[in-house]
């Protein structure tokens, strides 16, 4: 009964000293997670004597293919594999050096492949259709990619070829929509058909100089591509290879070439400009059709200009199809003219009956020898303005010009659109982000550049003129900004115009704003106590600013109010003084105070405590807090308590 007791009153003290415990020191813990997922059991796949694996049976997402199965060393991931399947990720294992035909072909939820070093070769189909794929990387090893390798691959972000693949099939990449970034090695050879087929995103590519083929619609539809150099050994543009490239804006032909095909730059409406290479000799129908083009060079061999090549809707249409470009000749001959060979056509037959050869005499000449009152804010000009040109003229049956053509079914327009000339401007020093858009003229030289001069050449014909900038004097405040500032404020600029002076007398107002801050400098961002003023730049001249500073005003602190409570006797205080004798002694208080703070202290056994718990010295520093003193107490119980057990235990088990 005695032992019964005791082990009740055992358990009453743990449970308190626990609850003590509980109360006072909570115990925090963090969980870790970690992912992972081992080999795949051998038993889940079937594989050859030869090292091939030719099944999966396993239910798992996440493969991890083990080395060896049943002995035998897996060579080769066999065809259709896990085509269809559900799988997620797979890892193969190094010592695969093939995998086949449709391994993975329409795994519409793999995320993650990883391929071996020794990886040689990834035939025909085996990601296509993969349109969670994003990334993957091809070992170094591989010098084989079979066509539709990653037709398809939808979310397929960036991909390298690694160098020793010299060709690859047709298709690999087509309607990869989220492609961005590809690396082509240097050794290869050709860009196969259809290879970039509608990669809605692919922005910039470089084709390797060993290149000697671009297959046809190699880059059909690759709307953002901007510039693209053709390699050197390139002999022709095929069918289709930048059509529907609607964001394509330059491109380098190289001289080697010596046909465009059919439908090759159909589409291109950010190609205003063509230089055609002297090599050419033929352009196939609608190689130009619905572009953007505004001038291009035909070179003096042409001899087949196919239908609708530059056609802007049908390809058999009444009309010269050139009524929106100027066609200029680099014929040796006839420098100062433009030709070309009209194909007229037959619109019942759709046959070509007859040629013509179009004798074009343009002219340029200079409006103005020199435009004398140009300053940095009217840097803008039309080219109609500084040139004027004169149109074609005359269009003759044969190159001797004896005879005349009139006939109804070539219409010459009164006037062709200005194209987007060649140019060139120096000065001194040299200008900077100087272009030419629509017809208009920008030039950003720096502010001290003189003897400007603006050469525009329309094909090989080139008229130069002069523009002189006027100097910048002087600037001076018109409109002052905030001038009244506090220690440590930011300067505000907002509403600062300045009155701008040139070299003529010319004066214009300058407003502070969001177009003309990048012209504006201060050398004082934060204003304090010792700016007196800050100084305004505008390109390189200077103005100041007179500034009035003041000093941050001290936040004085609020005395709180006297609580209404009974003030317990101080112990150091003498017994026999009075509240009132305490109140009126200078030696214990400030009379001049209002209101008096008081801290409420209980005195224990010569201990004195505050009113949250805290132990203090007399002063009111806190020595013991009450969360330690709770502490002490817990451990001092607990002692206790398994003290009073062992002297029961001694004094009723004796």
């Amino acid at each position: 009964m005695i032992k019964r007791k005791l082990r009740i009153l055992g358990i009453l003290c743990m449970c308190f000293t626990m609850t003590l415990g509980i109360t006072k020191i909570p115990v925090s813990a963090t969980e870790t997670s970690i992912k992972s997922y081992a080999l795949t059991p051998e038993s889940d796949f079937v594989i050859d004597s030869g090292g091939t694996i030719t099944k999966y049976t396993g239910s798992s997402t996440n493969v991890n293919i083990p080395a060896t199965i049943n002995g035998i060393q897996v060579t080769s991931i066999g065809s259709s594999v896990f085509a269809h399947k559900d799988t997620v990720s797979v890892i193969i294992p190094n010592g695969v050096t093939s995998i086949q035909i449709y391994a993975f072909d329409d795994c519409i939820f793999l995320e993650n492949v990883t391929l071996p070093e020794g990886l040689l070769n990834i035939q025909d189909s085996v990601f296509n259709g993969c349109t969670k794929l994003e990334n993957i990387t091809i070992p170094k090893s591989v010098i084989n990619i079979g066509t539709y390798a990653f037709r398809n691959c939808e979310s397929l972000q960036s991909i390298t070829i690694p160098e020793g693949v010299k060709e690859t099939g047709e298709e690999i990449f087509k309607q990869c929509k989220s492609l961005k970034n590809v690396t082509l090695p240097k050794s290869l050879t050709k860009i196969s058909d259809e290879m970039f087929y509608g990669c809605d995103v692919l922005e910039n590519i470089i084709i390797p100089e060993n290149v000697t083929d671009i297959g046809v619609n190699a880059f059909y539809h690759c709307p953002v591509l901007k510039n693209i150099n053709i390699p050197k050994h390139i002999t022709s543009i095929a069918d289709g290879t930048f059509s529907y490239c609607s964001g394509l804006e330059s491109i380098t032909i190289p001289d080697g070439v010596t046909s465009i095909g059919k439908d090759a730059f159909s589409n291109c409406t950010a190609l205003k400009n063509i230089v055609l290479p002297k090599g050419v000799t033929n352009i196939g129908n609608d190689a130009f059709k619905s572009s953007g083009l505004k001038s291009i060079t035909i070179p003096e061999g042409i001899t087949s200009i196919g239908n609708g090549a530059f056609g802007y809707s049908a390809p058999f249409e009444t009309q010269n199809q050139l009524n929106n470009v100027l066609i200029i000749s680099d014929d040796p001959e006839h420098p100062d003219i433009t030709h070309l060979e009209l194909d007229k056509i037959d619109t019942q037959s759709n046959r070509s009956l007859n040629w013509y050869r179009g004798i074009v005499k343009p002219e340029i000449n200079v409006k103005q020898s020199e435009i004398k009152s140009y300053t940095y804010e009217e840097s803008e000009f039309y080219l109609t303005d500084i040139f004027e040109y004169k149109h074609i003229t005359k269009i003759y049956q044969d190159k001797t010009e004896t005879t005349e053509y009139t006939g109804d079914d070539i219409i010459i327009p009164e006037q062709y659109l200005i194209p987007d000339p060649t140019y060139s401007i120096v000065g001194t020093p040299t200008s900077h982000d100087t272009k030419v858009e629509n017809g208009k003229l920008y030039i950003g030289s720096d502010e001290t550049a003189t003897n400007l001069k603006v050469k525009i050449k329309f094909g090989t014909l080139e008229k130069e003129t002069n523009i002189n900038r006027i100097p910048l004097h002087s600037i001076s405040m018109k409109t002052l900004p905030k001038s009244t500032y506090t220690d440590g404020e930011k300067y505000d600029p907002t509403g600062l115009v300045i009155s701008i002076k040139y070299d003529d007398g010319k004066t214009i107002d300058i407003k502070y704003n969001d177009t003309t801050k990048s012209d504006f400098t201060f050398n004082v961002d934060k204003i304090t106590l010792s700016t007196s003023k800050q100084i305004i730049t505008y390109r390189g001249k200077i103005v100041e600013h007179i500034l009035t500073i003041t000093a941050k005003p001290i936040d004085e602190p609020q005395t709180p109010e006297t609580p209404n409570i009974d003030v317990p006797q101080n112990p150091e205080i003498p017994t026999n003084n009075k509240p009132q004798d305490i109140v009126n002694n200078p030696n214990n208080m400030n009379t001049s105070h209002k209101n008096i703070n008081f801290h409420i202290n209980r005195t224990e056994n010569g201990i004195i405590y505050d009113e949250f718990g805290n132990r203090v010295d007399k002063y009111g520093n806190i020595i013991q807090t009450s969360d330690e003193t709770s502490l002490f107490i817990y451990l001092g119980i607990t002692i206790l308590s398994g003290c009073v057990i062992i002297i029961l235990k001694k004094k009723y088990l004796k």
